[in-house]
């Protein structure tokens, strides 16, 4: 458990997240999270990350032409 000190950042009030929550929660600066009040407590928990479907369609027309042409590029790459 970590204990973090709330500060005044602009006209909000901020607290720091620990660099190891954010390694085991898979956060990053810019990462965006849903924040709820609870009783006594507050939880704050990972949004799921949108797929990002350009970089889909880029992989898989890159197996399609893995598929297609992959002899003739693992050729041309041991020339």
């Amino acid at each position: 458990m970590y204990t973090q000190k709330l500060y005044k950042n602009g006209n909000s009030v901020v607290v720091s997240i620990p660099r190891q929550v954010l390694l085991d929660l898979g956060l990053r600066d810019g990462s965006e999270v849903n924040i709820a009040p609870t009783n006594n407590s507050v939880v704050i928990r990972r949004l799921e990350k949108k797929r990002n479907t350009k970089k889909k369609d880029f992989y898989s027309l890159l197996e399609k032409v893995n598929t297609e042409y992959g002899e003739a590029l693992e050729e041309l790459a041991h020339k």
